[in-house]
């Protein structure tokens, strides 16, 4: 059966997702009028709100059986949203790169999580959190450095972040609000979930590479940006850049964790959910203009 267990972590995180679905929602009933007569609406209504649910789903599992089966339905679905319009071919072409780096990166984390239930035998969060403490060295960095990897690629973070800036051009104006504004979110859940709640960082090496990784994306995101024309592109580049900026504040979060300064890593915390909380209201809010300019 579904474990469901909704704690602090994944409150805040569906308060968010509320928060970007509401208007998208109210934006949907009139936007999806331009493809009336030549694709079903029907079916996207069912895939929109199947999204919505198995967000929910994921954001408040409390076992990785719960975790990882919400999550193929997520990607599977956002896939399907993305390739909305999946007569031109250069929709398909960015609706696979999105999904086969989704599943490169959902194998990895899905290995990560393997090594804990090996030692665990349970597969609740509860019960990986109390045998991560008794992991040796090469344990914890193959937890870090598959999760990392695995739920990187769903962040957009370098040097996974191909997708995004083809995915956006390829969704629907709707549908590029709920990739940045949420889906995005769940690769920085999953990080903070491991990271945070599971196997709390007790060395400073894991930390700074998460650090490094989100500062190197937060440049990469807006060199790209600053020099894009196309505007669901420099956007979707925007996204990656905001990406790297809550990543780099969770590895800051992570370094002082691991060096006994639990005031400063609360601090560092609190300024990566505040700004992931900003960036999925105006990144939605300007994915939905974008929208509105393109049906003009």
């Amino acid at each position: 059966p579904m474990m469901l267990k909704l704690d602090r972590l994944s409150a805040l995180f569906v308060f968010v997702t509320g928060l970007v679905f509401l208007p998208v929602s109210i934006y949907t009933a009139g936007y999806m009028g331009r493809y009336l007569g030549r694709h079903s609406l029907r079916t996207f209504g069912l895939f929109y709100h199947l999204l919505f649910a198995s967000i929910v789903l994921l954001l408040s599992a409390g076992d990785v059986l719960s975790f990882f089966l919400t999550w193929e339905v997520m990607s599977i679905v956002s896939y399907l949203l993305v390739n909305y319009e999946h007569g031109k071919e250069e929709n398909t072409w960015a609706g696979y790169l999105m999904l086969a780096l989704g599943e490169a990166g959902t194998i990895a984390a899905v290995l990560g999580f393997l090594v804990l239930l090996a030692a665990a035998g349970r597969p609740d969060f509860v019960s990986l959190k109390a045998v991560a403490a008794g992991l040796g060295d090469a344990g914890r960095w193959a937890v870090f450095l598959l999760t990392f990897f695995g739920f990187g690629v769903k962040a957009g973070l370098v040097p996974t972040n191909a997708w995004l800036p083809r995915a956006h051009p390829a969704a629907p104006g709707n549908m590029s609000a709920i990739l940045s504004g949420v889906i995005l979110n769940l690769g920085i859940q999953g990080i903070v979930r491991v990271n945070v709640d599971i196997l709390p960082a007790a060395q400073v090496g894991p930390g700074l590479i998460v650090l490094v990784i989100g500062t190197i994306s937060a440049l990469v995101g807006i060199l790209y940006a600053t020099t894009e024309n196309e505007m669901k592109k420099m956007l979707a580049h925007s996204s990656i850049e905001n990406m790297g900026i809550i990543t780099a504040g969770l590895g800051a979060g992570f370094v002082f964790i691991a060096s006994g300064y639990p005031v400063l890593a609360g601090i560092a915390f609190t300024a990566a959910f505040y700004h992931m909380v900003n960036h999925s209201l105006y990144k939605a809010l300007l994915f939905l203009g974008a929208g509105a300019v393109d049906v003009s």
